[in-house]
């Protein structure tokens, strides 16, 4: 019975083409260039699922904007820049941001990553140390949003120096056998003839 099934559902695929809509004549007038919607008889996981039309681009794009709307707003500086209470709430957001690096929580980890979305230089520098210290990997996919939509090509560089780092297993993780290390291309190490880094 599912050779049966099989066998149908690869006849009609075969039967129907790219190359048979390609040949097919122009809608007549008042009709529609789009296909029909699926049939109602088809279940209705299939009809709700399948692979995405939309481009690879545009589903990482959907992505990003998914995790950045995960993220709490960053702590906005509250003082003018050039004003001395300003250095006093940067050394002070600099300390908190320091503790958070000790939590291991997806709450703490993501508090971090939204600094790196605040106007203030030291802040998101600080942010970003403490992501490093943390070592939580579950930040990548929200640090790689976070590049993604900064224009900022200094933060975006140390974002993905971040991610490298985080992407490299701990030794006890390996070890342990909860991830494995990657292999890695001697080739590409710097220092490596032919490599200019």
């Amino acid at each position: 019975m599912a050779i049966a099934a099989l066998v149908v559902a690869v006849a009609l695929i075969i039967a129907r083409t790219p190359s048979d809509e390609a040949n097919a004549p122009p809608p007549a007038a008042g009709e529609s260039a789009v296909a029909p919607p699926p049939a109602a008889s088809a279940p209705p996981r299939l009809r709700e699922r399948g692979p995405s039309t939309a481009p690879r681009a545009d589903r990482a794009s959907v992505a990003h904007e998914q995790r950045l709307a995960e993220l709490p707003e960053a702590v906005l500086p509250p003082f003018d820049p050039e004003s001395a209470e300003h250095e006093g709430w940067q050394v002070a957001r600099t300390a908190e941001l320091h503790d958070l690096a000790w939590e291991m929580d997806d709450a703490s980890t993501l508090t971090l990553v939204a600094e790196l979305r605040n106007p203030d230089p030291v802040v998101r520098r600080a942010a970003l140390d403490a992501i490093t210290s943390q070592g939580n990997d579950h930040a990548i996919p929200y640090l790689e949003a976070v590049a993604w939509q900064s224009d900022d090509p200094v933060l975006q560089r140390e974002i993905a120096e971040t991610v490298d780092y985080l992407e490299v297993p701990a030794l006890e993780d390996v070890i342990s056998g909860k991830r494995q290390a990657k292999p890695v291309d001697p080739g590409e190490l710097p220092g490596a003839p032919g490599v200019d880094r």
